[in-house]
C-alpha cells in the first residue's frame, strides 16, 4: 500500500514537472519579459514593443500549473477627441443692415487735410476673397472736415453668402495725389495722401511755334487722373499737381475740323515728388485702322462688329499704360474702318453672325508674361513663347500706324449653349433669365464683357434659353435667376461653367432654390 502511494505520487510529480516545462516561457524571455511587466505596473511603457502576448489558454495554463508572471494590461483605450465646439450660429441676412465707417485724411507731415472728398465705390466679400462687387445702390460720399475726418454708412452685407470684409476706397483733393485702395480692411482708419508733381502740357501741328492749348489729354492707368484734374492756366495751358511719383505716359488728342483727330505719340517721363515737367507734343494724324474680315466668313456678311483695342505699355511700371477703345461696323464685303486710333498695339475684336475673332498665341515675352531678361537666344524665346499658358492668349494684333493695309482678321467659328433652368422640384421654370459673362482680355488692360451683343435670354416653355453666337470659351460662366429664386449656395459660391466649342452646341442644366424670406 505505501509502495503504491509512493508510486502514485512519483507519476504525479513527474506530470507536474512535464507541465511546468511544456507552459514556462522559452529560454532568454523570462528576464525581459518580468521586467517589461514591472515596468508596466509602475506606468512605464517605454519597452512594451518587447512584449508577445501569449494566448488566452497559455495564459490559464500557467496560472494553474506554475508560478504565474505578471501579464501586461491591456493598453489604455485612447481618450476620445474632445467634441468639437460647436459653430457659432450664422447670423441673418439683414439686407439693408449698415454700419459706419470712420476715415482720418492726413497730409505726408501727418497733418488732417480738410476738404477731400471719399467715396466708397465697391466691396468685398468675406465668403470669397478674390472677387469684387460694385455698391448696391448710391455709392456713399463724404466730405473731410477740418480734423480730416469724414464718416460714411456702408453695407453690412455683401450679398446673402457674405458680409464686407474690406471696401474699395476713392480718396480725392484738388493738392495731393488721387488714393484708392480696392480692398481698404475695415479695421484701418487712416488715410494718407501724398504730394504730387506738376505736369504743364501744350499741342503743336505742323510747327511748334503753332502752339494748341485746347487739347485733351490722356494719362496713364497709374496716375489714376480724371478729366478733372488738369486745370487751365492764365495763360491758357492745361496742368495738373496730382502726377503721382514715378514713371508714367501721356499723350494727347485734338479735334480739327477739316484734319479731323489729331493725336501725339505717347510721350514717357518720370518724375519725382514735387517735381516739374512740361510737355511740348506734336499732334499728328489722322491714323485710322484699315481691315477686312477672314476670306472664310461668307459674304455678305451679316452684322458685323469691330473693336479695335489700343494699348500702349510702358515696361518701366505695371501700371504705365494707355488704353483705348474704337467701335466700327463691318460692311457686308467684310471690310472696315475704324477711324481716330492712335500710335501703339490695337488689338481686334470682331464679331459677326457666326463667326468672331480668334485667339491666338502670344507673339511677345512679356505678352506671354515670360521675363528672361534681355539677353535670350531666339530659340529659347521661341520655346518660352509655345509653352505659353492658354490664358496668355489674345486677339488678333496689328501695330499702328499700319505699314501695308488692310489687315486681316483672323477668325473662328463661334458656338451656340442651350441652358435648361429647373426648379426646386426639378420641373422645368418658363420665364428664367440666363446670363453669361463672355471675355475678352488684353494683357496690362484687363478683361472686358464681349461688345455688340446681349448675352442674356428667357427660358422658354421647356424651362430652356438657347443663345448663339457665343466666342469659344474654356470656361465660359453661366447665371440664372427668377422671380423668387435664385442658384443654390453651391452655385453662387463657384459659378457654374461650360466649355464653348467653335461650332457645336453645348449645354448646360442649372436648378434653381426659393430666395430667402
Amino acid at each position: 500500500m505505501n509502495r503504491t502511494l509512493a508510486v502514485l505520487a512519483a507519476l504525479a510529480a513527474a506530470l507536474g514537472l512535464l507541465a511546468w516545462m511544456l507552459t514556462r516561457p522559452p529560454a532568454g524571455d523570462d528576464t525581459g519579459a518580468a521586467r517589461v511587466a514591472t515596468e508596466t505596473a509602475n506606468g512605464v511603457r517605454e519597452n512594451a514593443d518587447l512584449v508577445r502576448p501569449e494566448p488566452r489558454d497559455a495564459e490559464t495554463r500557467v496560472a494553474s500549473t506554475a508560478p504565474a508572471v505578471q501579464a501586461e494590461p491591456e493598453p489604455a483605450a485612447a481618450p476620445e477627441p474632445p467634441a468639437p465646439a460647436p459653430e457659432e450660429p450664422r447670423p441673418e441676412y439683414e439686407p439693408d443692415a449698415k454700419e459706419p465707417l470712420s476715415i482720418l485724411v492726413v497730409d505726408p507731415d501727418q497733418a488732417p487735410v480738410a476738404g477731400a472728398k471719399v467715396e466708397i465705390i465697391g466691396l468685398r466679400s468675406e465668403s470669397s476673397s478674390g472677387s469684387w462687387y460694385g455698391y448696391r445702390g448710391d455709392t456713399p460720399v463724404a466730405t473731410t472736415d477740418a480734423n480730416g475726418r469724414a464718416t460714411l454708412d456702408r453695407w453690412v452685407w455683401v450679398n446673402q453668402d457674405g458680409r464686407v470684409r474690406a471696401v474699395d476706397l476713392v480718396v480725392e483733393h484738388p493738392e495731393f495725389v488721387p488714393f484708392r485702395d480696392s480692398s481698404f480692411p475695415l479695421d484701418s482708419e487712416v488715410v494718407p495722401l501724398e504730394r504730387g508733381a506738376t505736369v504743364v502740357v501744350t499741342g503743336w501741328h505742323g510747327d511748334p511755334s503753332n502752339v494748341i492749348q485746347d487739347v485733351r489729354i490722356s494719362a496713364d492707368r497709374g496716375a489714376s487722373l480724371g478729366r478733372d484734374a488738369w486745370v487751365q492756366l492764365p495763360d491758357g495751358r492745361l496742368s495738373t499737381s496730382r502726377l503721382k511719383p514715378g514713371p508714367h505716359l501721356v499723350l494727347i488728342t485734338y479735334e480739327d475740323e477739316d484734319l479731323g483727330t489729331l493725336v501725339s505719340d505717347p510721350h514717357e517721363f518720370e518724375v519725382g515728388e514735387v517735381g516739374w515737367e512740361t510737355l511740348h507734343l506734336e499732334l499728328l494724324g489722322p491714323f485710322r485702322l484699315i481691315g477686312e474680315l477672314d476670306p472664310d466668313v461668307p459674304r455678305p456678311v451679316v452684322n458685323g462688329k469691330v473693336r479695335a483695342v489700343l494699348r500702349t505699355a510702358s515696361y518701366a511700371g505695371p501700371d504705365a499704360v494707355l488704353a483705348l477703345e474704337k467701335d466700327a461696323d463691318v460692311a457686308a464685303d467684310g471690310s472696315f474702318v475704324v477711324e481716330g486710333v492712335r500710335p501703339g498695339d490695337c488689338f481686334v475684336v470682331a464679331i459677326c453672325e457666326g463667326w468672331t475673332s480668334e485667339r491666338l498665341p502670344p507673339t511677345s515675352l512679356r505678352d506671354a508674361g515670360i521675363y528672361l531678361g534681355e539677353e535670350v537666344t531666339e530659340e529659347r524665346k521661341q520655346k518660352a513663347l509655345a509653352e505659353a499658358e492658354p490664358w496668355t492668349w489674345t486677339y488678333p494684333r496689328v501695330a499702328l500706324p499700319q505699314e501695308s493695309p488692310p489687315f486681316v482678321v483672323p477668325m473662328v467659328e463661334t458656338g451656340t449653349l442651350e441652358v435648361t433652368i429647373v426648379g426646386p422640384n426639378g420641373a422645368p421654370l418658363r420665364g428664367a433669365m440666363v446670363h453669361l459673362s463672355p471675355n475678352y482680355r488684353v494683357r496690362y488692360i484687363g478683361s472686358s464683357i464681349f461688345p455688340f451683343r446681349e448675352w442674356s435670354a428667357e427660358t422658354d416653355l421647356d424651362g430652356i434659353a438657347r443663345l448663339a453666337d457665343i466666342p469659344p470659351d474654356e470656361d465660359l460662366w453661366v447665371s440664372a435667376g427668377a422671380e423668387g429664386m435664385q442658384m443654390t449656395a453651391e452655385d453662387r459660391e463657384t459659378t457654374p461653367s461650360v466649355e464653348i466649342v467653335p461650332g457645336e452646341t453645348a449645354t448646360i442644366r442649372i436648378q434653381l432654390e426659393a430666395k430667402p424670406r
